[in-house]
């Protein structure tokens, strides 16, 4: 006995998605966002105290209020980040990361970094640099 399945019929709704929808402000403008997703285990925020931690947690709700542009100016040892070229690192980049992506440090704690990469409005952190051996700090 063969049975035929019936096709189901589409319909006209569109399903509309419970996310907004991003607008198409320039990413300069954007509000940050930080990923884990990159994270080294060498340098993981597992191997942070519990007051660097609290440290942490405090720079991300400050930074999250504020734009990449206002990141960009502000003083490198504040919130602001600043460019680490690739030939100061003592730490492997990641295969994930591209040749031609800028690496950047961001103060969580006092003068220890994180560091990572920017994609868009996205922060990649991949390093929590709380012992100061991911790179070469002198000038």
């Amino acid at each position: 006995m063969s049975r035929r399945i019936k096709k189901r019929k589409q319909s006209a709704k569109v399903r509309q998605s419970n996310y907004p929808i991003p607008d198409s402000s320039p990413p300069i403008q954007d509000k940050p966002v930080f990923s884990f997703h990159y994270l080294q285990d060498s340098h993981c925020i597992s191997r942070c105290n519990t007051e660097q931690k609290a440290a942490f947690a405090n720079t991300m709700r400050l930074l999250s209020k504020l734009t990449w542009q206002e990141i960009k100016s502000s003083p490198r040892y504040g919130l602001g980040s600043e460019k680490i070229p690739r030939y100061r690192f003592y730490a492997t980049i990641p295969n994930q990361i591209a040749d031609d992506e800028t690496l950047l440090s961001i103060r969580f704690y006092g003068r220890a970094p994180m560091v990572g990469i920017r994609r868009e409005q996205i922060f990649h952190i991949i390093w929590f640099d709380i012992d100061f051996n991911v790179y070469n700090h002198g000038s």
